[in-house]
């Protein structure tokens, strides 16, 4: 990222559209750093900071957000993002405060760059923690990154049940369309995405990878609740993913001792790499309410 010039004062003032799409045009590489994509994408993110009708804010909002999504190579998570808008527009959300999480999403993507790119304290603050899992913390580790924490942060939201009433029947109905979404994007959807439609060329990957997706048919949100915490990933396929990142990085680095088919023991290795007590502390405490159940 190039920071030559900067793009006025870091105060957001009260005109949130303005600011952040005079950044986007002063740095518009930011979010598209492929050549010849830069009018195309300040268009879309014009029309979408600046629409005062809902539906054509959603509209934008999911162009867009497919096109950040496919700048590094996860459009097809747009899927899920999807599934929750159906279900929103449906009005099938028990949670009252529940709000748009298409577009709050994207607005969370476009201001976490504007920061990011004017808080030198922030920048600073990210690159050395990151520097944990490479000493040469670039720029393009944030950009890796940050659609995961942002566009994609609220797709769990699928799996909502019916917290208010605790409806135990109709909160297994919910999370059944859940398990169809899930199965669905990685029995057909993904393979898809990925332009591979041959049966037998399919298998063949499978095979060669071990492919770690089990299909999930729960008979009850208990069982939901266990087949979402438990993994499927063969020596094989942790093999492989090691060996991918060790190249993407350069270097050798060893994640199977930190790799675990328990979610919660996955999640908690996640942050013990980067000597984050506290969250693993706040990880264990999660699952000891989880496990005990409604």
């Amino acid at each position: 990222m190039s920071r030559k010039k900067k793009p006025g004062n870091f105060l957001l003032k009260n005109n949130l559209p303005s600011v952040l799409m005079q950044f986007f045009e002063d740095f518009p590489r930011l979010i598209f750093p492929q050549e010849g994509e830069d009018a195309a994408a300040l268009l879309l993110v014009k029309e979408f900071l600046f629409s005062t009708n809902d539906d054509a804010r959603l509209k934008y909002a999911l162009k867009l957000s497919k096109k950040l999504l496919k700048s590094t190579d996860i459009d097809d998570a747009q899927y899920f993002r999807e599934s929750l808008l159906r279900r929103e527009i449906s009005g099938n959300i028990n949670y009252e405060k529940q709000r748009d999480h298409t577009s709050h999403t994207l607005y969370n993507y476009l201001i976490g760059f504007y920061f990011y790119e004017n808080s030198t304290c922030y920048r600073k603050s990210f690159l050395n923690y990151t520097k944990r899992i490479n000493r040469e913390a670039k720029d393009d580790i944030f950009i890796s990154i940050w659609p995961f924490v942002s566009i994609l942060h609220d797709i769990g939201y699928i799996f909502e049940g019916s917290i208010k009433s605790l409806d135990l029947d109709n909160s297994f109905k919910e999370l059944q369309i859940a398990q169809d979404i899930i199965n669905d994007h990685f029995k057909s959807k993904f393979w898809r995405e990925v332009e591979i439609t041959s049966t037998e060329e399919k298998q063949k990957i499978k095979d060669y990878v071990a492919y770690p997706f089990k299909e999930y048919n729960s008979k009850s949100i208990y069982e939901v609740a266990d087949n979402f915490t438990e993994l499927n990933l063969s020596d094989k396929f942790t093999d492989l993913l090691e060996h991918s990142i060790s190249n993407l990085y350069e270097k050798n680095i060893s994640i199977k001792k930190l790799l675990s088919n328990d979610v919660f023991e996955l999640w908690a290795s996640h942050y013990r790499f980067f000597n984050n007590n506290q969250m693993v502390k706040r990880i264990s405490s999660l699952r000891s309410y989880f496990c005990q159940g409604p």
